[in-house]
């Protein structure tokens, strides 16, 4: 059981890895309609929902769920513990990338260059939407973890209501010192505790859902043949209506159920292991990809598809140069355990 669930989150976050490509190099270099995937943002909601997954899979697990409020929190900060792993995996590799991008960035979009404006950027807004999304939706379940309450239906309703919370701060387009995203992309966070809790929830009935294999992948053609959906909003980011989060967790289960008749991998588990690396050069590499290529290739698919083809293969050395010879750019802790 345990190795083919691995199996599928590979598959899942591979795909899922594969569209942010195919859609960033549709937006920085197309944006017409031969080239717009159905459900555009449902894969970056299924990188919540699989992270929910895999954190209520260890947190609902006999050895976590039974330590108390007081045990439970200690656990957060031990070496490895959930804490460690936000600030390590995510937050500090968040800040280096914010860093690395803010002088191109500003040279790109002709904005100040100063000391002021890089702690803003890196620090303070945080820079890469998602991985600041995801980081105060994980502190957020942290806290709620923090209850011990077993029941995951309480984690669902706290999340859902959450995600109305972040929705409605969106829709007043609430701001703090003029800024609608500071500080780290919250109000994406808030709305992503939707998504993190319902993976909790399909990894406490999946084998319930695994009894409807083939029922999701339908209703998903169903929507997708019906349905515009390009003008549903669906993203954590941009805008998420109720139509269009039922339909991204629609799309969640269908990915599932694909996912879940595929084979194991190498290749496979390997972009799957560094996904938050693929993530941080999906806007650079493509928009780099785009403006080389657009020198020498004619607008149109083929171009298209060599622009996405490119980007994540350079992607891919760019990811294998740095966990080769810099890994402690993925992980601080690295250089710990090298001692």
């Amino acid at each position: 059981m345990e190795k083919k669930e691995i199996v599928w989150i590979d598959w899942a976050k591979f795909i899922c890895m594969l569209l942010v490509y195919w859609d960033h190099v549709m937006l920085y270099g197309y944006n017409s309609a031969p080239f717009i995937i159905p459900f555009r943002p449902f894969f970056v909601n299924a990188f919540f929902f699989i992270s929910g997954y895999l954190i209520f899979l260890k947190q609902l697990s006999p050895n976590y769920i039974k330590l108390d409020t007081r045990a439970f929190l200690k656990s957060g900060f031990c070496e490895h513990g959930m804490i460690m792993n936000i600030i390590f995996k995510i937050a500090i590799p968040t800040i280096i990338f914010a860093a690395f991008d803010f002088i191109p960035a500003c040279l790109v979009k002709g904005e100040e260059i100063s000391i002021r404006a890089f702690i803003f950027d890196t620090l303070i807004e945080g820079g890469n939407w998602f991985t600041c999304a995801l980081t105060v939706s994980e502190l957020i379940l942290f806290v709620l973890l923090m209850t011990r309450i077993k029941n995951i239906l309480f984690y669902v309703f706290i999340g859902l209501m959450l995600a109305i919370f972040g929705v409605f701060l969106q829709k007043i387009n609430y701001t703090i010192l003029g800024n609608e995203h500071l500080p780290w992309f919250y109000k994406s966070g808030i709305i992503a505790c939707a998504f993190l809790s319902l993976g909790g929830f399909y990894r406490v009935y999946e084998m319930i859902f695994d009894k409807f294999k083939g029922l999701f992948p339908v209703i998903f053609l169903l929507i997708a043949i019906n349905v515009d959906l390009d003008c549903e909003p669906m993203s954590t980011w941009a805008g998420i209506n109720l139509r269009g989060f039922i339909i991204s967790v629609i799309s969640i289960f269908a990915l599932i159920d694909l996912c879940k008749q595929l084979p194991k991998f190498k290749f496979i588990q390997y972009i799957s292991r560094h996904t938050i690396g693929f993530y941080f050069l999906s806007a650079a590499i493509p928009f780099l990809c785009i403006r080389i290529c657009d020198l020498y290739i004619p607008l149109g698919p083929i171009s298209f598809l060599i622009q996405f083809t490119l980007s994540f293969a350079l992607a891919w050395l760019i990811v294998f140069l740095l966990e080769k010879y810099l890994p402690f750019i993925f992980d601080l802790r690295v250089l710990k355990s090298k001692k």
